[in-house]
C-alpha cells in the first residue's frame, strides 16, 4: 500500500491487487497492471507470488482476472509483460493465458537497464477476445 501510494504520488496510473487465500485470506501474492517503464504508453502486467503457492494454478487464475479486467474493463488495446529469461514459470503462466513472446529487449532507455535482456511478449484485445 505504501508503494501504491508512493507511486501514485509520481504519475502511477496503474494497479496492484492482492491476492488471497479464499479459505483463510493469507496474502499469497500480488498482480497487477501498470505502465510498462522501457515503453511508457504500454502497460504491463506484473505478479509475483510466495513459494509455498507455486505451481497450484493460482497465478493463472488471478493473472486471468487482471488481463480480464484490463480488456473487458480498461479497454486496453494489447498488454505487454517482460520476463527474466531464467523465469520459466512466469513465462509458461503468460503463455498459459495467450501471450507470445516477441522478442528480446536488448535497447532499453538508460535508466530503464533492469529490463536489459528480458523476453518481451504480448496480447492484444483481439487475440484476448478469440481465445
Amino acid at each position: 500500500m505504501e508503494r501504491d501510494k508512493s507511486n501514485a504520488e509520481h504519475g502511477f496510473t496503474g494497479t496492484n491487487l492482492a491476492i488471497t487465500f479464499k479459505e483463510t485470506d493469507r496474502l499469497m501474492g500480488w498482480c497487477g497492471l501498470q505502465p510498462f517503464e522501457p515503453i511508457p504508453d504500454k502497460k504491463e502486467i506484473f505478479y509475483g507470488l510466495s513459494p509455498a503457492f507455486w505451481n497450484k494454478g493460482h497465478m493463472t487464475e488471478a493473472a486471468e482476472a487482471v488481463l480480464k479486467y484490463g480488456f473487458e474493463t480498461l479497454g486496453l488495446p494489447e498488454v505487454v509483460a517482460g520476463v527474466k529469461p531464467e523465469n520459466l514459470a512466469s513465462t509458461a503462466v503468460l503463455e498459459k493465458i495467450g501471450f507470445s513472446f516477441q522478442h528480446i529487449l536488448d535497447e532499453v532507455p538508460e535508466d530503464c537497464e533492469f529490463y536489459q535482456g528480458e523476453l518481451f511478449h504480448k496480447i492484444t484485445r483481439k487475440q484476448y477476445q478469440a481465445s
